[in-house]
């Protein structure tokens, strides 16, 4: 059943193949396309036949299906403590040299062609993408500091490894104020004043560290600093947000046009042109700018609703467990930030998102699972030693027992 969202993704793409839903034909040497009539209520596909399409869609589903195996295979938390710190030690140190390459007005990175735009941050050719990607890691990096200050048996928050993980998170935040795309470059930022305001909190809570008052005074300061900043990001003036309001538009109106499953994987750049405003006229946009409204558009609610129930029914798991894990609750918290920016920006465009945030949010739930369990308890049910009564098949005594002594 886990697989079940990848394989009706797949399912629902080869079926539109055999619909498409537009027809070309040739005036003079000129290659117009139109819609073709097709049953709204089948799936369908605006560019059949494209391999680049059919190769870019199962390597997304491939990244799910990999992924997913850090949600069953690993019984022990040494596996997480030793992969999250490692990953999170990649990120802070793209971080750090993207920064670099800010700092030194270096117009592309090294080893690249470069995007000959300005909005790229280290190797992420669009810096929105950066931001979401820092915000995952951003939080695994706070979870990690979070729990040296419950486990630090000797009350020394600063000889721990926790400032080391603090440092990659106020690192992976901070980058927030240098990247153009202000909307999730303020959601960064938010989210970075977010687990500060945790940290401080989380001193708080446990008390006895010897650093105690300083260490939450800084982190309440820093919080503060850049909940302001972060709110002075968000509302910035958007020179474009006239021509993304359009496309958006454009995506909503794909949506209503074809709601149970859409137009078919990438069809947004080929299917809008038939529904933009004036104001856009034929042009080609790779994205809506928006990934709820594109993946609605293009998967239809028959996709989204596969990819969100499968979410929803993993996330009711975890929070009807008896036990509550701070350290889950942090990365989930990390996962629903870029679900957040996915309502405003397209994160999940981008590979590396993609596969960062599968890997936190399964790893989240995997840890939750194991976390107050035994390795050879994990996956197993307490063995039941007596049948409920409907099972029975014997008479089974379930009275008061009056025995007499003679």
């Amino acid at each position: 059943l886990i697989m079940l969202p990848a394989t009706l993704i797949a399912l629902q793409y080869i079926v539109g193949l055999i619909f498409p839903a537009t027809e070309t034909f040739q005036i003079k040497k000129q290659v117009f396309r139109i819609l073709s009539e097709q049953s709204a209520w089948l799936p369908v596909n605006t560019i059949p036949g494209k391999l680049t399409t059919t190769i870019t869609l199962f390597g997304f589903i491939s990244i799910f299906i990999v992924t997913l195996n850090l949600f069953i295979i690993p019984k022990s938390l040494i596996f997480f403590h030793r992969l999250l710190p490692k990953l999170c030690f990649l990120a802070a140190t793209s971080a750090v040299f993207g920064l670099l390459l800010k700092g030194l007005k270096i117009v592309k990175p090294p080893f690249s062609n470069g995007t000959g735009q300005s909005d790229f941050f280290a190797y992420f050719p669009y810096d929105g993408h950066w931001a979401a990607f820092a915000c995952l890691w951003c939080g695994v990096c706070a979870a990690f500091a979070m729990k040296n200050v419950r486990n630090d048996p000797d009350k020394d928050f600063l000889r721990t490894n926790g400032p080391w993980f603090l440092a990659g998170a106020v690192i992976l935040g901070f980058t927030g104020v240098f990247i153009d795309a202000s909307g999730p470059g303020a959601i960064l930022l938010l989210f970075l004043s977010l687990m500060l305001l945790l940290l401080a909190i989380e001193f708080i809570r446990v008390g006895g560290d010897r650093n105690h008052n300083s260490i939450t005074l800084l982190a309440t300061l820093g919080s503060c600093l850049l909940f302001a900043v972060g709110i002075f990001r968000l509302f910035e003036p958007i020179p474009e947000i006239h021509h993304i309001s359009l496309l958006r538009e454009s995506a909503l109106n794909l949506f209503l046009e074809r709601p149970l499953f859409g137009w078919g994987f990438e069809s947004f750049t080929h299917a809008a042109p038939f529904f933009n405003h004036d104001a856009l006229l034929d042009s080609l946009n790779l994205s809506a700018q928006s990934d709820i409204l594109q993946y609605l558009s293009e998967f239809g609610l028959f996709g989204c609703l596969t990819l969100f129930i499968f979410m929803l029914v993993l996330s009711l798991r975890y929070l009807r467990r008896k036990f509550e894990s701070s350290f889950c609750n942090y990365l989930l918290l990390a996962s629903l930030a870029i679900l957040f920016m996915a309502a405003i920006d397209n994160p999940f465009m981008s590979p590396t998102v993609t596969l960062s945030f599968w890997i936190v949010f399964l790893c989240a739930l995997r840890h939750a699972d194991i976390e107050h369990k035994q390795v050879d308890q994990v996956d197993i049910e307490p063995p039941q030693l007596v049948s409920p009564a409907s099972e029975r098949r014997v008479p089974f005594f379930t009275g008061e027992q009056n025995e007499k002594e003679i």
